[in-house]
């Protein structure tokens, strides 16, 4: 499948398009400083700033769906990202005609909240209350659009190994998450090329933990 993915040169982003391209996937990247990335056959890079509507359109329309991992440097601030992207995202994708968008959020984030454990409560309403509302303003858009739009919402996020089964599970479906709940950047890039085609997950928020073993 032809892939682009936003924020390609964060820990979470590199993982995920070493594992796309592993997976054989051709993989386009859309990212600001390209320092990070290593030649590939099948990945493109195209080197621009998120402002940049023009080339921004012009790489979604060489591709089938969109992988996003951008993350806001500035998470303990009232500083908008996903606010603007998101909405900029969808406007693009059905003036090109694609329709799949998977973005990873955060554990705690919209519906997610009543997932989340106390501590990941507490944070999304003190320190990190700019980023999750950020996250929220743009995410909130997805759900009045006909994309077949997925939110992943990981744990606190590690760079361990990828598990041989990540634990995943709907937000609505109440279950509460453990206290200790992590997530190996690794099993985030895993699930995400798992359910590229997976039509049950579309229109979902995904919560996916690397050290949840209760199985529903």
């Amino acid at each position: 499948m032809k892939l682009l993915i936003l924020g390609a040169s964060g820990r979470t982003g590199q993982e995920l398009v070493k594992q796309a391209l592993e997976a054989g996937h051709d993989v386009i990247v859309y990212v600001r400083n390209a320092d990070s990335l290593r030649h590939h056959k099948h990945l493109k890079i195209i080197q621009a700033p998120l402002t940049d509507q023009k080339k921004l359109a012009s790489a979604i329309s060489l591709a089938e769906a969109i992988l996003v991992t951008l993350g806001n440097p500035q998470a303990d601030k009232n500083v908008s990202l996903f606010e603007w992207v998101i909405p900029m995202l969808i406007s693009l994708m059905e003036d090109k005609g694609v329709k799949r968008l998977i973005i990873m959020s955060a554990l705690g984030v919209g519906n997610t909240y009543r997932n989340a454990p106390i501590h990941y409560k507490l944070a999304a309403k003190t320190f990190l209350r700019g980023a999750f509302k950020d996250h929220l303003l743009g995410e909130s858009r997805l759900w009045r659009t006909e994309l077949d739009w997925t939110t992943i919402h990981p744990g606190i996020l590690t760079d361990k190994d990828k598990t041989t089964t990540p634990f995943v599970v709907l937000a609505n479906s109440g279950y509460q998450m453990p206290v200790n709940s992590s997530t190996n950047r690794s099993d985030v890039a895993q699930v995400m090329l798992n359910i590229l085609n997976d039509k049950n997950t579309y229109a979902k928020e995904l919560i996916v933990s690397s050290n949840t073993k209760i199985k529903l």
